[in-house]
């Protein structure tokens, strides 16, 4: 027994209904709880204090970050340096080698087309 053409689109029809209410459902509810989580973190930094700034907690921890800071920075212009020294060494076309086989294969390709023509 087969079931007719009108009911099983009527099926298909409650059943996209019903899936896309359950989708908006859990969107609300996603939404509703993200709100949730970030009411409680702006109530979280208002209710925590302030921290001390480098320069109120003293002299050493003061020097200490400024020395870090300094640190930083010359580990990035040495990062720079070593990059800018190494794209000089590459010549100016420089490829990877598999480029350079893909790019090989095709050439060789466009000459045996052309030779067979």
């Amino acid at each position: 027994m087969e079931i007719p053409l009108g009911t099983s689109l009527l099926i298909v029809a409650v059943a996209i209904v019903a899936l896309l209410v359950v989708l908006s459902a859990f969107a609300g509810l996603l939404y509703w709880l993200t709100g949730m989580i970030k009411g409680e973190e702006e109530q979280e930094e208002e209710a925590a204090p302030a921290p001390a700034t480098p320069q109120a907690a003293g002299g050493a921890d003061a020097e200490r970050a400024s020395r870090v800071k300094v640190a930083l920075a010359a580990v990035a212009l040495a990062r720079a340096a070593q990059a800018r020294k190494r794209a000089a060494l590459e010549p100016e076309g420089f490829s990877s080698p598999w480029y350079q086989f893909h790019l090989n294969r095709r050439l060789n390709q466009t000459i045996r087309l052309r030779r067979n023509s």
